[in-house]
């Protein structure tokens, strides 16, 4: 086991997760997600943070892997600053090669998640139709 998860660092200072929005709930095989945090500088000292958006698929003909990094940004905050980070990945990003060895972008359920890390972070849901 681990020591410490996927994309985990350390700083100087600390950082808070706040006021996930998943733009639309539902969309179509080619469109746009975009997905947005609050990221605060809640400690005493200016901070890079690297904020991470994972997606898992939670339908699909095969298993795939429980939290993929589609996207990362970082972001520097002075004490106290907030900022709003926003990601907008296309249906494209989520394809993966079937059994067939065809590039596929299965229609169903999955989950997105906004955090520091692998482990942590705030979660929401969204549908491909």
């Amino acid at each position: 086991m681990p020591q410490y998860p996927f994309g985990y660092g350390l700083s100087y200072t600390s950082f808070a997760y706040n006021n996930l929005q998943v733009k639309s709930n539902m969309i179509h095989v080619g469109d746009r997600l975009r997905v947005s945090a609050e990221v605060a500088n809640t400690g005493k000292k200016a901070g890079t943070e690297t904020v991470q958006l994972y997606v898992q698929q939670l339908t699909g003909d095969i298993v795939r892997p429980v939290r993929e990094l589609k996207a990362f940004k970082r972001v520097t905050l002075e004490p106290g600053q907030k900022q709003l980070v926003e990601f907008s990945i296309s249906t494209n990003e989520l394809s993966y090669h079937n059994q067939q060895m065809q590039l596929v972008t299965d229609a169903g359920k999955y989950k997105v998640w906004i955090g520091k890390n692998s482990a942590e972070g705030l979660d929401g849901n969204f549908v491909i139709r």
